[in-house]
């Protein structure tokens, strides 16, 4: 049998990963980032290493909570829908 496809549902998978791409934390957060740094800095007057740096440290905090958020969530407890 020559069946091209991959499963059913693969373009539900690729439509879902376009949205996640396109809502999901690097285009609202990291990419705007560097065009608001000059505002940051006026309106908080803290230089650019201190706003840099309070963006590090929310990272690093998103970067480490995330596994034990997604182990909490309900797709960890109960196992993906599809």
């Amino acid at each position: 049998m020559n069946d091209n496809r991959l499963y059913p549902g693969a373009w539900r998978v690729v439509i879902v990963s376009a949205f996640g791409l396109v809502l999901g934390y690097p285009p609202l957060v990291v990419f705007p980032f560097s065009a608001f740094l000059g505002t940051l800095t006026q309106s908080l007057s803290w230089s650019r290493s201190d706003v840099s740096f309070a963006f590090t440290v929310s990272s690093l905090i998103g970067a480490g909570s995330s596994p034990f958020l997604g182990k909490r969530s309900t797709a960890g407890v109960h196992g993906a829908c599809w």
